[in-house]
Parts: structure tokens; sequence; C-alpha cells
């Protein structure tokens, strides 16, 4: 019930910042200057061509972290008249396929994993698939709060740093009860058959029940990375279409 409030909390913020701007609870003094362009480095160019993909995955395994630049429905409106003279929608399709890249290939190592699973799953202490790619996840979590503990260190912000600790023990922690949850569950010999979702790559338990098949389909990881897959086949569509459409007039021009 608690993740649920969270994850209420957590849209409606989203939709008043898209809605009133990053800013709306700054006192007028704080507040950017009026005339800011969207052309401004601070202006979050992912969120002018489409959507920020920091704002799809808020709360799950695959949060991104809030999105350090301005998100302004004015400023995007400003932009989309003028698109065509700027390339930004090149940068926003090259993140959006690095994260599907990415994606990739985690859920091939998850098909991977699931067919050792399979080849061992009357072995004793065997750790299933879903709990491997959940702690593997938890660790190159763990490497990254390090790295940046390391570097608040070298610049004196000490606070940072101790911040970054207190995760990484946290993370720690979730990482061990996974494993001992695992081993408990191993000794029982129950574990359900799992298979890898190829949109979103999460773990689904195979002839679950419609409730859970169809509450995987309208989660926001789900739903998060079908947006992007289909941002990505719409936009390079429309990019061929546009080059067909070039070249035919190129040779039509020729021909006169």
């Amino acid at each position: 019930a608690a993740g649920t409030r969270a994850a209420m909390v957590d849209a409606q913020r989203a939709l008043l910042d898209e809605l009133m701007g990053k800013d709306r609870n700054l006192l007028p003094t704080e507040k950017p200057e009026k005339n800011l362009h969207f052309s401004d480095p601070d202006v979050c160019r992912d969120f002018l061509c489409g959507f920020c993909p920091h704002e799809l995955f808020t709360n799950t395994k695959s949060d991104l972290g809030p999105c350090s630049k301005i998100h302004d429905v004015c400023l995007k409106e400003d932009y989309q008249k003028n698109k065509h003279r700027y390339t930004y929608e090149d940068g926003f399709l090259a993140y959006l396929e690095k994260l599907i890249m990415d994606l990739d290939r985690r859920i091939k190592r998850a098909h991977q994993r699931l067919e050792i699973t399979d080849t061992k799953a009357d072995e004793p202490g065997a750790i299933p698939a879903e709990t491997q790619e959940r702690v593997d996840l938890l660790s190159e979590r763990v490497c990254l709060l390090m790295r940046q503990m390391e570097e608040f260190a070298e610049t004196g912000k000490i606070s940072e740093a101790d911040a970054c600790s207190k995760q990484i023990e946290e993370l720690e922690t979730q990482k061990a009860t996974l494993l001992r949850m695992a081993a408990t569950r191993a000794l029982g010999g129950n574990e359900k058959k799992m298979e890898v979702c190829d949109i979103c790559g999460a773990f689904l338990v195979q002839g679950d029940t419609d409730k859970r098949a169809m509450s995987h389909l309208e989660g926001k990881q789900h739903l998060g990375y079908l947006k992007i897959r289909q941002t990505i086949d719409e936009i390079k569509a429309r990019k061929e279409e546009e080059r067909r459409k070039r070249f035919s007039s190129r040779d039509s021009d020729k021909s006169r």
C-alpha cells in the first residue's frame, strides 16, 4: 500500500512538473529567467523531442533517477514549431537506442540464465534466474554509487559521500536478503518455471493468472520500454520516409 501511494505521489508530481514546470515551488527570485529559450543547455532536449526517459521508470528496477534538466511545456511547444532547424531528435533517438541496447543485453543474459536454471533445476543451492538478475542489477548500482562516493570524497563533499555509503549498505542488505530467500526456496524444491518478457526484461511465471499477466502488461516498466521501442520505430520510419522523398525529388529534378 505504501508503494502504491508513493507511486501515485510521483505520478502527480511528474504531471505538475509537466504542466507548471519544475520550478513551480521556487520563490520568484529563485526562478529562471522568463526569456529562457529551448536551446538553453539547462533544458531537457529529450523532453522537447517527445518525453524524458527519466520520468518513465520512477520507483521501478529500471529507475534512471531524476532528470537534472528543465521540463517546460511552453518551451516544448516552441521547439516543435521549429524542430526542422535543429538536430535534437538525433540525440534523442541515440539515447533511446542505447537504453534498448542495454536492455536487450540483459534480456539475452536472462534467457541464458533460464536455460542454465532449467538444466540445473534439480541441483541443490541453484539460484533462480530472476533472483540472479535482481542481484546483478543491485551490484551494478553499488558499483555506480561507489564511484560517486569516491568522487565526492575527493572533492570534499563529505555529506554526499556519507549518503552514498548509506545507500550502498542498504543495497548490500537487499542483495543478502535476496540470496538468503533464494537459498530457502531451493531447499523447498518448489521453484516455479519462469520466462522473460522480451519487451521489458521482467521475469514472469509461466502459466500465471490472467490478473497477474495483465498487471505486468499495465506496469510502469513494461509500458515505459514499450513506449521507447515504439518511438524508435516511429522516428526511424519517418526519417526513412523523409529520405525517400528527398531522393525522389532529386531524381525528378534530374529528369527535367
